[in-house]
C-alpha cells in the first residue's frame, strides 16, 4: 500500500529534509493505518516520520511552520 505515499514522498522533495516529516490524522477509523502506510513509505525511503495522532485542526502547520 506504501507504493503510492513514497511516490508523493518524493515528488514533494521530502528527501532532502534533515528534520522528520510530521504525520497528523483524524478520527476516522481508516486514519491510523494510512499514517502508518505513510510512515512505512517514509522510513523505506530513509526519512524519519513522527507520528503526531489526532492533532486539533491548526497544530500540525504551526509545528511544521516551527521547524
Amino acid at each position: 500500500m506504501w507504493d503510492g505515499q513514497a511516490i508523493h514522498i518524493r515528488s514533494t522533495g521530502a528527501q532532502a529534509l534533515s528534520a522528520p516529516i510530521l504525520i497528523g490524522r483524524d478520527l476516522r477509523a481508516s486514519s491510523p493505518e494510512i499514517a502508518a502506510a505513510v510512515a512505512s513509505a517514509a522510513h523505506a525511503l530513509g526519512i524519519r516520520a513522527l507520528d503526531c495522532g489526532a492533532p486539533p485542526t491548526p497544530a500540525l502547520p504551526l509545528a511544521a511552520k516551527q521547524r
